[in-house]
């Protein structure tokens, strides 16, 4: 958009920053007041620059003290370090002679491992502590075997009762104790007087009953028996033809009463056979024993089974207690054994007097080795903590760069002894308060200096500024003089575009639009801020109103039509990106008709696109080259 109203507002605005109408306001006026106000300062500054050139000179003064106290300084520094570092290198000295003290130490503790110690070690406190363990423990373990073994002599002499009686006990106890067996006799003596005392009553009614029936049946053969008399106390009861039916039932009942009673009998037999064998599993072999004397037998079984099970008990204890024992004395004796092999001493009798004798000879013997160990290892510890005490307060030291800070022929420890530091120190103290009173002088100068280079401007950026505001006042009279040209020139150009111009671009871009909308729209309207209008069936609409596509096409046509009035034989190049996006495939197609047109008369363009529809149509179109990215 070009609008030339605006581009005077803002050309005028400019030209009233550099000068008012009334030449009371602007950067001109504002860059006459500062030229006059620095040719003011420049005079003052010259005055002021001789005040300062007189300090500066007292500050140099000064700060030539200064770097003779510095040197002085450093030389008594440099003294003091050597001292220091002597110092240090006399500790790293005394630290060599403890090693090589803690070295002749470690040698004799390896002599003294090699002739007196046993398998490339020394003896210490607990060893000796093991070998008096090992031999008290060897002798306690041989006291209770001899007395456990005692105990079992003793346990085997105890009395001890009948096995056999405490082997019935051992049965009563497994068939439910003494009162069940009794309860067992009882009922078998019961049994047997039950079978008896049936087999007496089937035998009793048994012969009655053969007795009558044979009566009965033998009546007629009988002499003087009235059979008559038998038959007529039956008569009663029993019809006549019956009676000798009746006899022989009776007879029959008689016999199998009998029957009954031998059965009894025989139970009556096998009871008393079982009631005998039952206390012969007891031990009571006779066929008149009672179960009393069962019951006084089991008693007397028991007393015996108790006997035997404290006997067993006591010789089982004992034995355990000897096993135990052994177990104990044959671990402690081998653990003595073990403890001599490991200090290299071989026993060539196993008896526990021999090992305990060779304990104890041992251990007197390792005694004086473990005390002269002991010694040296506590004179090699005092050296080595104080090795290591010495080494722990060198640690922040490198011994080699120290000894490279001497000269080779220095002496260390004499240095170190006969220094006298007090008086190195005494005058580095007073080279040190020389250098900062000195220094406190010139800083005070140095801060007048500041106060005055505040307060007095420099001449020389005085004269630069001044030649600065100079320059930039004609140049900004000069540009006051260009904006009122250009004001003047802008109205002129205006109406000329007005009048000339602005026809010749709406009638080529109208042209060009009805060539890109096959004629739909071919008259556009150019307002003097070039925006677009549109003819659309008799009235006249804002481009914006349309749709994009048609949007695109104006904006299109109106940039061609400026570029041929404006370029004429030299088009500058198209470039599209995406351009026709919005467009459908006939104003595609007229659009780059078109624009194969304009390459044809010297121009250029260039399309990108990630679609196939312009290539497609472009083959129609004509030739053009193709690159894929």
């Amino acid at each position: 958009k070009i609008d030339t109203k605006k581009a005077q507002t803002k050309l005028d605005a400019f030209r009233k920053t550099l000068l008012y109408k009334s030449a009371k306001g602007g950067r001109l006026y504002e860059l006459e007041l500062e030229r006059a106000e620095l040719e003011g300062k420049l005079e003052k500054a010259k005055q002021d620059a001789d005040i300062i050139i007189a300090k500066e000179n007292a500050a140099h003064a000064l700060s030539e003290v200064e770097a003779q106290s510095a040197k002085g300084e450093r030389e008594k520094e440099r003294e003091i370090k050597v001292y220091e570092t002597c110092t240090v290198l006399k500790r790293f000295n005394e630290l060599h002679s403890e090693e090589e003290s803690i070295y002749g130490l470690q040698g004799s503790l390896r002599e003294l491992t090699e002739t007196r110690g046993f398998f490339g070690k020394l003896p210490d406190r607990a060893l000796l502590d093991e070998l008096d363990t090992a031999e008290r423990t060897l002798s306690d373990s041989t006291g209770r075997l001899t007395f456990a073994k005692g105990e079992l002599a003793n346990a085997e002499a105890s009395p001890c009762g009948d096995r056999i009686l405490a082997a019935l006990h051992e049965k009563v106890e497994q068939n439910g104790k003494k009162s069940t067996i009794l309860a067992q006799v009882t009922n078998l003596i019961k049994k047997r007087k039950s079978a008896i005392a049936a087999s007496v009553i089937f035998y009793i009614l048994g012969g009655i009953l053969l007795l009558v029936g044979a009566l009965g049946l033998l009546a007629p053969l009988l002499p003087n028996f009235d059979f008559l008399v038998l038959r007529s106390a039956l008569l009663g009861f029993v019809p006549t033809s019956m009676i000798l039916y009746v006899f022989i039932a009776v007879t029959a009942i008689g016999a199998i009463f009998l029957i009954l009673g031998i059965t009894r009998s025989a139970a009556a037999s096998k009871r008393t056979k079982e009631r005998l064998a039952f206390f012969a599993d007891y031990g009571l072999i006779t066929s008149t024993a009672t179960p009393a004397e069962l019951e006084e037998h089991i008693g007397k079984c028991e007393k015996n089974f108790e006997l035997c099970r404290r006997h067993d008990q006591a010789f089982e204890a004992a034995s355990e207690r000897l096993s135990t024992v052994r177990a104990e004395y044959d671990r402690d004796l081998t653990l003595a054994t073990e403890l001599l092999s490991s200090i290299d001493t071989k026993c060539e009798d196993g008896d526990d007097k021999a090992i305990s004798a060779l304990l104890r000879s041992r251990r007197s013997e390792l005694a004086e080795v473990c005390a002269r160990k002991e010694a040296l290892e506590l004179e090699l510890k005092a050296k080595q903590n104080t090795a290591l005490s010495i080494k722990t307060s060198l640690e922040d030291y490198n011994e080699s760069e120290l000894r490279a800070d001497i000269p080779v022929t220095a002496d260390v420890n004499h240095i170190a002894e006969n220094t006298d530091i007090a008086d190195i120190r005494r005058k580095h103290e007073f080279y040190k308060n020389q250098y900062a009173s000195a220094m406190q002088k010139r800083i005070g100068i140095e801060k007048e200096l500041i106060g005055l280079t505040s307060t007095a401007e420099n001449p020389a950026k005085l004269n630069t500024k001044l030649d600065e505001v100079c320059r930039e006042l004609e140049q900004n009279r000069l540009n006051y003089n260009a904006l009122v040209m250009a004001i003047n020139a802008i109205d002129t150009a205006s109406d000329n575009i007005r009048k000339n111009v602005t026809p010749t671009i709406r009638k080529r871009a109208g042209e060009l639009m009805g060539m890109l909308t096959s004629g739909k729209y071919s008259e556009l309207g150019l307002s003097p801020d070039l925006e677009i209008s549109a003819n659309v069936d008799g009235s006249t609409r804002s481009i914006e109103a349309l749709s994009r596509g048609t949007r695109d096409a104006a904006y299109i046509s109106l940039r061609m039509a400026l570029v041929e009035l404006i370029c004429g034989e030299n088009p500058p190049p198209f470039t599209f990106d995406e351009g026709f996006s919005l467009l459908d495939d006939v104003r595609t197609k007229n659009m780059l008709t078109m624009l194969y047109a304009y390459t044809r008369n010297g121009g250029q363009c260039l399309l990108f696109t990630c679609h196939k529809r312009e290539t497609e149509i472009l083959r129609a179109v004509g030739d053009f080259t193709h690159i894929i990215l």
